[in-house]
């Protein structure tokens, strides 16, 4: 992702001039992978993940909340995606599932199933940057074990809203007036199309509010 110096825009990866200001005077911003030192950090030892016969390979933990784990995977043509597993993964493919009860991977099995329940149902699912929601088969680095769970693969986002917001407290950079209406704007959308499908997220917060840039324009998804 970008950021503009002159009007402090952020842009698409792709942009050469500001589009709000067509300054050429843009940054190169990076962000962390999100709560990496807030989690316990296991030695994850899988082989594979085949996802309808597709291989994700080179996974790694950038994220973990109450009911399951992100994992950064790895496709055949070396492009990155996000995904979303149950706590159980921790248990049978990393050393850091440690203390883990059965009624916490039980009750995180149940909200992964409910989600994937609710997106396969939900006609805009691509939209929301959804590429996969169901089984997927766990390959251990020695060929010996499989394990199949729930799960979902997303697309990678550049940066949460939560990213964004801690850069601004450090004054490393500023979000523009602009930048907030349109990031109000498109998460109201988003909110909108759940409550039409009866789905009420519960949890709007910006750790939950991702920033994609490798389209035309910056996106803003729940």
């Amino acid at each position: 992702m970008k950021h503009c110096v002159d009007c402090h825009s952020f842009q698409v990866d792709r942009a050469v001039n500001c589009h709000r200001c067509s300054s050429p005077q843009l940054v190169e911003r990076s962000f962390p992978a999100q709560q990496e030192m807030a989690f316990e950090k296991g030695n994850i030892s899988i082989d594979a993940i085949l996802i309808r016969e597709q291989r994700y390979t080179d996974c790694r933990l950038i994220g973990q909340g109450g009911h399951g784990l992100v994992l950064e995977v790895i496709d055949e043509m070396n492009r990155s995606f996000a995904l979303k597993v149950p706590i159980e993964f921790n248990i049978y493919f990393s050393n850091g599932g440690r203390g883990i009860r059965k009624h916490q991977m039980l009750l995180s099995e149940k909200y992964i199933r409910h989600e994937i329940k609710i997106l396969n149902r939900f006609s805009k699912s691509a939209e929301m940057g959804i590429i996969f929601a169901g089984k997927i088969r766990c390959v251990s680095e020695s060929g010996r074990y499989e394990r199949e769970m729930e799960a979902i693969l997303m697309e990678k986002a550049s940066a949460s809203l939560k990213d964004v917001m801690d850069g601004c407290d450090r004054g490393e950079w500023q979000l523009s007036l602009a930048d907030k209406m349109d990031m109000i704007g498109q998460i109201s959308n988003s909110a909108d199309q759940m409550h039409r499908y009866g789905i009420v997220h519960r949890d709007i917060s910006p750790h939950n509010i991702f920033i994609y840039s490798s389209g035309s324009r910056l996106e803003y998804r729940l």
